[in-house]
């Protein structure tokens, strides 16, 4: 029985983990040891994990190599539930990783086509800022923070708001606030 208890909730794990996720892209901008623009150089998939060769061209938030150098960069294998994102070879990217801390390895969390546009959102981020999520249909996500230190994703011109970011106005009190875009 225990066996079969074990086998049904791999199974669930498997099928939601490659689940769309609900995070707003400062959260997983914020949430990332580095983001770094570089050149795909060489792309190679296994079972158990894919490696891409990368060129850094560019560091956007921490320094993960000089500009210039290559690294490796780590994500999961064809066998594995979430399959990895496909890339094509000479072409640039906007690189989210990790550190894995059980093996050192520079772990992908998500991979964006480059684009200026793309470049100039992403560093426009206020890390300072959380974002709560509390829409219907998604998966609720609320920092312990004071609520001076967030903004809520809550629907309401959720377009704008997934588009915009969360900011601290130049005010005081210093809180955050919703910086919305046309959509």
């Amino acid at each position: 029985m225990l066996q079969w208890i074990v086998l049904v909730l791999a199974l669930i794990k498997a099928l939601n983990a490659c689940s769309p996720t609900n995070e707003h892209e400062q959260s997983i901008y914020c949430n990332t040891q580095y983001v770094f623009q570089g050149l795909l150089n060489g792309f190679n998939i296994s079972s158990e994990y894919s490696t891409y060769r990368v060129m850094v061209t560019a560091n956007l938030k921490g320094k993960i190599r000089t500009t210039g150098q290559s690294l490796n960069v780590y994500s999961s294998g064809y066998m594995n539930s979430c399959s990895p994102p496909s890339a094509n070879v000479g072409s640039v990217y906007l690189f989210f990783v990790n550190s894995n801390p059980w093996n050192n390895r520079p772990t992908l969390r998500q991979l964006s086509p480059m684009s200026l546009v793309y470049r100039i959102y992403y560093q426009q981020f206020d890390c300072s800022c959380k974002i709560d999520v509390n829409m219907e249909g998604y998966a609720q996500i609320t920092n312990q923070v004071p609520r001076g230190d967030k903004c809520v994703l809550d629907g309401n011109n959720s377009c704008g708001k997934m588009k915009g970011s969360c900011k601290r106005s130049a005010s005081w009190p210093s809180t955050c606030q919703w910086i919305p875009i046309a959509c």
